[in-house]
């Protein structure tokens, strides 16, 4: 009796997480990501597509976020779903360099009367736009990346480098393959390069 009650309620809770996730997953919002390099001055114009499963539901659009104040919207809210445009309107110069975060969200309406009974649920959807502001000077990211192989087989080694300050660098990159010793059993050298700001570089 004590399993039939554990798997009672395994069943129920299993019921209730896959109701959930139905639930959840009935709005959607394209696209999720996108990554832009800041440029003074930059103007630009995003087309988001917003789904929903009902057709009578009421879709609230919201931007928030660091330097959520240089955007706009066409549409602040969406009847079962549709499209909105985003508008983008970057200033002369950004203070905070790195990463700046904007989150667009689509929000379903509540009846203000299942707020009222405590019984309304309600589901935010965001994407996320990153703008990626240079650092002062000279500021580089690399990213190496290789694979498992047996001993004698040949190894692909990916480099990947970006500049990501506001000067231009001048640079001769090179890979130093150790032994467990630490000793120094190759060196593969790249040729000597300009990198530009904001410019990524893929090598291999």
């Amino acid at each position: 009796m004590e399993k039939v009650k554990r798997c009672l309620k395994v069943l129920l809770i299993s019921m209730i997480f896959i109701n959930s996730l139905n639930y959840v997953y009935s709005l959607g919002i394209s696209p999720g990501k996108l990554e832009i390099d800041f440029e003074p001055n930059l103007e630009r114009k995003i087309l988001y597509i917003v789904l929903e499963d009902d057709p009578n539901r009421e879709i609230e659009i919201l931007v928030d976020g660091e330097l959520a104040e240089y955007t706009s919207i066409s549409k602040k809210s969406l009847i079962g779903g549709g499209e909105f445009i985003l508008t983008l309107k970057l200033p002369k110069k950004i203070d905070t360099p790195g990463k700046n975060v904007l989150y667009v969200r689509a929000k379903e309406k509540v009846d203000d009367e299942l707020l009222e009974s405590a019984i309304g649920t309600s589901v935010t959807i965001g994407a996320a736009i990153v703008i990626h502001v240079p650092y002062p000077g000279r500021y580089l990211e690399l990213n190496l990346d290789s694979h498992n192989v047996n001993v004698g087989e040949p190894v692909e080694f990916r480099l990947g480098i970006k500049s990501k300050g506001t000067e231009h660098l001048v640079i001769t990159p090179k890979i130093e393959i150790l032994s467990n010793e630490e000793k120094l059993i190759e060196t593969l050298n790249f040729k000597t390069r300009e990198i530009k700001s904001q410019e990524e570089l893929n090598l291999k």
